[in-house]
Parts: structure tokens; C-alpha cells; sequence
């Protein structure tokens, strides 16, 4: 990657979530790439327990639609252990790191901070260097009672 700009998201998406919901979800990620150009690292808890990401499949229509979403935007998504355990439940990736290059160059997994049943990822990417001086941040919270909410800090979040 040269010297370009880098967009980094963090998503969160309920497990809750409907298809009116989940459909603002896949076009947000269609505008964050397009405006974004090249350079896109999104991660998060996108809560899609149904996905085979071995084979990139899930007989969900919701599932299958979001990675198809993933492929129409050329994004890799690169956790391929899973994030989410609890007690008997069956372990989950959930928690994802998608980007639009090859710029992962390894995950590391974390034991849970308190209560929490989510691993902790630890990136580390080829990038070697970012000028962070005129870093702004795009947070995207994907809620029941709201669909997509933006919390954009700062003007031309992209």
C-alpha cells in the first residue's frame, strides 16, 4: 500500500437485526468502499454465526447475502478461528477483519477482558507507516431499535 489515505471501521452489527436493517448494513460497507476507494480495514462483531468461512457459504439468506456483499467489494475477510465461546455453546467466529488489500499479516487471539465471551484480536498489518495527524474516526453501530447509526467525528468521514 502507498501513501494513501486508510479508512479503518468498526462495526457492530445485533444479532437481532432485521433484514431492513441488515440491508442498510450491506449498502453502508458498498459506500464505505467506493468513497474509500482503496484502503479499507473494517472490523467488529458482525454476528453471523451461520457462515462456513472455510468455504465462504451459509445456507441463510441474511449470511449468504453479507458475504456476498464481501465479494462484490472485494473484501478478504481474514479471522479463521473462532471469537466467540461460551460454556457449551458452539464456538463461533463472529468477530471479523475484513479489508480490501493484503495488508494482515497475522491475528493474534486474547483470553476475554471480564465478563466478556468475545476474544480479543490483536492485528498486526504490513503497513509500516501512517501519518495519524489528521486521523478521523468512523464508528458504526448497527442497533434493533435504529438500523444503522452513524457516530461521525468529524466532517468528510471518509
Amino acid at each position: 500500500m502507498d501513501n494513501r489515505s486508510l479508512t479503518i471501521g468498526n462495526i457492530y452489527r445485533s444479532p437481532n437485526s432485521n433484514k431492513q436493517q441488515d440491508d442498510k448494513l450491506y449498502r453502508l460497507i458498498d459506500e464505505v468502499v467506493i468513497k474509500s476507494k482503496k484502503g479499507v480495514i473494517l472490523v467488529g462483531d458482525f454476528n453471523f454465526p451461520d457462515i462456513n468461512w472455510d468455504i465462504c457459504h451459509s445456507n441463510s439468506y441474511t449470511s449468504q447475502a453479507f458475504i456476498d456483499t464481501l465479494q462484490k467489494n472485494l473484501l478478504t475477510q481474514h479471522v479463521d478461528f473462532p471469537t466467540r465461546i461460551r460454556g457449551t455453546d458452539t464456538p463461533h467466529i463472529l468477530d471479523l477483519v475484513l479489508t480490501d488489500e493484503p495488508v494482515i499479516n497475522k491475528i493474534d487471539e486474547y483470553a476475554p477482558l471480564a465478563k466478556s465471551d468475545h476474544s480479543i484480536l490483536l492485528i498486526e498489518t504490513a503497513l509500516t507507516y501512517y501519518d495519524i495527524s489528521n486521523c478521523q474516526a468512523l464508528h458504526i453501530f448497527h442497533t434493533v431499535s435504529s438500523g444503522v447509526a452513524y457516530d461521525l467525528r468529524a466532517p468528510g468521514y471518509i
